[in-house]
């Protein structure tokens, strides 16, 4: 610091003027008089007689988030010194600026100066130009960090509640303003081939697109503070409840009209839950392929969600808890004689010391979602081999496109035939005919896996409206299963016989056995016998059993 002038003493009492000072000494003379000097420095300053009366000062004022700026003592004083005293404060607060005055100036007193972590320090007798400089250093450092800290809270609370690349309103922002308004409507707006973009485009060719988009929605609503993003292809908007809300929406489509993006808008006016009744509308707009829908009681989906939710928690109970288990349904050739099993899964739960068990129509769809089936299948695997080793009937198990790409889950069944050398080649494994098969290398590779072992391929739900006549010869199918809806109404749609029979004709060209599923009557039943089919199951012969038959 330059020569002092009026100028930089103004400027040091404005950096000092809200600083708030701990002073320690325990000459009383040099107390008195060092503490005048400190009075006109700074606004708050507290005295301490000694490093134990410091202490105690310092650690009942931290308890109570009372914080010193700087502390100023003097190093050589009795039963704690300004050394042991600078090292108790700095284990409390390694930040705490501390100002060392010592009358010695050997190079041993100024290592243990340093080594305690004090930065800064004054030679006795303290002279007042020193001792400003000094000042003047320590309390610019302390506006800095101050600075410094102010702008990262800035940030952070910025952050907190704005999108950084956009400035729209964040997700934290748009509960807060819905919980303090009753008075707006709400648009959802999704971009619905958001992660598509990035294959049909370069990355940088596809975030051109989104920031075109989002600087039209800028544009278009005129006011930033009404808009917010609650992902990368999700924003919202607040509208005043006096809109109209079909004609706002109107509207925004033509504005954001893009052909390279596909959007779809939710919206509601039900102020009960906004964003919940909103999402609804949404979700429904998407499945049924609208480009935009607003919320009616009609979509309310809040009964779903909320069996949805109970579903999860029985699907996680029975996987802790090991209330998964295999039930067989029998297959019967046409003496009514079982020849087979399928494995069908269930899951239970205990309530009031009863159990209640539920079927795949219950959690199958939930338990995919949830990421669970596959865990379910292992319990099921595990106890279903467990139970036929000591049959000598066949038996099925279901399979399906994303169980076959599951390597861990695949291998665990291989490991199951290893493990129990007389199943392998009584099991039959149905593959479920869908639309979903994306990779037929992959179910090729996974039928010759199976197929050294003596296993057998069927194909199930077969004429459910997905076959594919290659797939009977590509998959080396042994049996079809023909789907339950043609069988149900067999007996009473001439088209369902016809498609039925021709089923069985051609099987029986290429050699392959067929079986009908959903055998409710003994009309069905019959009727089927007339047109040849190998082998039946359902209620009408016997529901599924929780145990195999003595053989």
């Amino acid at each position: 610091m330059k020569k002092l002038n009026k100028q930089n003493i103004e400027e040091i009492q404005f950096l000092t003027k809200d600083l708030k000072v701990l002073y320690v000494e325990d000459d009383r003379d040099v107390r008195n008089k060092f503490s005048a000097v400190l009075d006109n420095i700074f606004n708050n300053v507290k005295v301490c007689v000694d490093g134990r009366d410091a202490i105690q000062k310092y650690t009942i004022d931290y308890n109570q988030k009372i914080f010193y700026d700087i502390i100023i003592t003097d190093m050589y004083m009795p039963v704690v010194d300004g050394i042991e005293l600078s090292k108790f404060i700095l284990q409390q607060n390694k930040q705490q600026k501390i100002l060392a005055i010592s009358a010695y100036n050997d190079s041993d007193i100024l290592e243990s100066i340093i080594n305690s972590g004090i930065t800064n320090y004054i030679q006795k007798p303290v002279k007042i130009g020193k001792l400003l400089e000094v000042v003047h250093t320590i309390a610019t450092d302390i506006k800095m960090e101050k600075e410094e800290k102010n702008e990262k809270i800035q940030t952070h609370n910025y952050l907190k509640n704005f999108d950084f690349n956009t400035g729209f309103k964040n997700i934290n922002s748009l509960y807060t303003d819905l919980n303090n308004s009753d008075d707006k409507n709400i648009i959802i707006i999704e971009i619905k081939n958001f992660h598509k973009l990035q294959t049909i485009f370069t990355i940088d060719e596809a975030n051109i697109i989104i920031q075109e988009f989002e600087q039209n929605l800028k544009i278009y609503t005129k006011n930033n503070t009404s808009i917010y993003k609650e992902s990368s292809n999700k924003f919202i908007y607040l509208i005043d409840k006096a809109s109209n809300l079909e004609q706002t929406i109107n509207k925004l489509e033509c504005e954001l009209q893009d052909n390279r993006l596909h959007t779809v808008i939710g919206a509601s006016k039900d102020n009960t839950n906004l964003l919940g009744t909103a999402n609804m509308a949404l979700n429904s707009a998407s499945q049924k392929g609208f480009k935009h829908k607003i919320y009616t009681s009609e979509l309310d989906l809040t009964h779903e969600y909320k069996n949805n939710e109970r579903m999860c928690y029985i699907i996680d109970n029975a996987i802790e808890h090991n209330n998964v288990f295999p039930v067989f349904q029998p297959i019967y050739d046409k003496s009514k004689n079982i020849i087979k099993y399928e494995v069908l899964m269930r899951i239970s739960n205990i309530c009031n010391g009863e159990e209640k068990v539920f079927y795949p129509g219950d959690f199958l769809k939930i338990s995919m979602q949830s990421n669970r089936f596959h865990e379910l299948s292992f319990i099921l695997i595990n106890k279903a081999f467990e139970a036929l080793q000591n049959s000598t009937k066949q038996f099925s198990l279901n399979i399906s496109y994303d169980d076959i790409k599951n390597d861990i889950l695949i291998t665990e069944i291989e490991n199951q035939i290893i493990k129990h050398k007389n199943i392998g080649n009584r099991l039959i494994l149905e593959i479920l005919e869908t639309n979903d098969i994306e990779d037929y290398e992959v179910i090729k590779k996974f039928i010759t896996r199976f197929k050294k072992y003596g296993v057998q391929i069927a194909i199930d739900d077969f004429g459910s409206g997905y076959s594919n006549l290659n797939h009977i010869i590509n998959f080396h199918s042994d049996y079809i299963k023909i789907d339950g809806s043609l069988i149900r109404n067999i007996q009473k749609d001439s088209t369902s016989f016809t498609i039925v029979k021709s089923i069985v004709s051609f099987a029986k060209e290429l050699g392959i056995k067929t079986i009908a599923e959903f055998v409710e009557t003994k009309i069905i039943f019959d009727t089927l016998k007339t047109i040849e089919i190998d082998e039946f199951q359902g209620y009408y012969l016997s529901k599924p059993l929780r145990a195999i038959f003595k053989e």
